[in-house]
C-alpha cells in the first residue's frame, strides 16, 4: 500500500488544505499519516474530522526572528523533532510528504529530504512565511496560491484550492438553514478577523446589528473563543 505523510499546524490555516486533500488519498487506497504536535490545533482538527489518519506527535519549537531566551531551548526542540521525524520516515518509507507550513512542519520536511522522500509544500500567502522559506530549500516542489518571484524555480502557481473532487456533494443542513435567512435582493458583507476572531468586528456587528441587517446579509467569521459570547449577544439584540 502506498503511504503519504502530511504535516502542518499551529493555526487552522495550516491544516485546512490537508483536511481537503487527505480524504482523496484515503479514497484512492493510500495509507495516510500526519506529523504534528499533539497539543496543537492540527491534532484537534484531525480528531474532529474522523478521518482514518495515523497521527505522529513530535517536539516542536517556534522559529523567532527576534532575540529571546526561549530560542535556545527551541533549537533543541526543533533538533529533537527532526530526529523523531527521521525515525518516522525511515519506519514508514512513504512515497511523499506534503507540508502546509507552520513551525511544526520544518522538522518533518528536513527529515523527509534527508531520507530521500519527495517533499511537496504549499504556500497560500502572498509572501512566504519563515517556516516555508526554510522548507523551500528542502522541497521537491512548491505550490502557491499567488504568483511568486520568478527566481523560485521550484514553484508552481495553482491558485486557491477549494476542492479536490469534481463530484457535487449535497449541501449540509446547516448551510441550507443559513441560506433561508438570506435576502437575495441585498448585498452580502463578510467580516473576517484573525485566527481567533477580531473583537473589533464582533463588537461592530453586535452593536449595529439592526442597522446592518436592514441593508445587508451579514457573515461574521470568528474564532471558537469568541463564538459563544457573540452568539449570546446576538440573541439578546
Amino acid at each position: 500500500m502506498k503511504k503519504i505523510v502530511f504535516t502542518g499546524g499551529g493555526t487552522v490555516g495550516h491544516v485546512t488544505l490537508n483536511l481537503l486533500l487527505m480524504p482523496k488519498f484515503i479514497e484512492d487506497g493510500w495509507e495516510v499519516h500526519y506529523i504534528g504536535d499533539k497539543r496543537g490545533i492540527e491534532h484537534q482538527e484531525i480528531l474532529k474530522s474522523g478521518l482514518d489518519v495515523t497521527f505522529h506527535s513530535i517536539a516542536t519549537g517556534k522559529l523567532r526572528r527576534y532575540f529571546s531566551w526561549q530560542n535556545m531551548l527551541d533549537v533543541f526542540k526543533v533538533g529533537w523533532g527532526i530526529v523523531q521525524s527521521l525515525f518516522i520516515m525511515l519506519r514508514l518509507r512513504p512515497q511523499a510528504l506534503f507540508s502546509k507550513g507552520g513551525f511544526v512542519s520544518v522538522p518533518p520536511v528536513i527529515a523527509a529530504r534527508v531520507s530521500g522522500v519527495p517533499v511537496f509544500i504549499h504556500e497560500s500567502d502572498l509572501s512566504m512565511g519563515l517556516a516555508n522559506k526554510i522548507a523551500y530549500k528542502f522541497a521537491t516542489k512548491m505550490y502557491s496560491t499567488f504568483e511568486q518571484a520568478s527566481s523560485l524555480s521550484k514553484v508552481e502557481h495553482v491558485g486557491a484550492v477549494t476542492k479536490v473532487s469534481d463530484q457535487k456533494n449535497p449541501e449540509p443542513d446547516e448551510l441550507v438553514d443559513i441560506q433561508t435567512h438570506f435576502n437575495p435582493k441585498l448585498p452580502t458583507v463578510l467580516f473576517v478577523g484573525g485566527s481567533a476572531g477580531a473583537r473589533v468586528f464582533n463588537q461592530l456587528v453586535t452593536d449595529h446589528k439592526k442597522e446592518l441587517i436592514e441593508r445587508y446579509n451579514i457573515i461574521n467569521l470568528t474564532g471558537d473563543s469568541s463564538l459563544n459570547e457573540l452568539s449570546q449577544k446576538s440573541l439578546s439584540c
